[in-house]
């Protein structure tokens, strides 16, 4: 059984951070629709995005699970 991941917390901080998601989807180097992917659970970040991703909104490594590995509550 493959766990949803919340990413709420996420979004608020490159909200935060970027302004807009479109904004941090150029950041990442990725196109809007590939984040939106992302976010909804659809494809996976991967261990190169999520780097770049703790850069980019200033998260420090030892929170990395706060924003990409939180499950959903059912």
């Amino acid at each position: 059984m493959v766990t949803e991941l919340d990413f709420s917390k996420l979004r608020g901080r490159i909200i935060e951070k970027c302004g807009t998601l479109g904004k941090f989807a150029y950041l990442m180097g990725i196109c809007q629709g590939s984040l939106s992917k992302k976010l909804r659970g659809t494809t996976a970040f991967d261990s190169e995005e999520i780097c770049n991703a703790l850069i980019i909104l200033d998260i420090e490594k030892e929170k990395v699970g706060e924003y990409f590995f939180n499950p959903k509550v059912k």
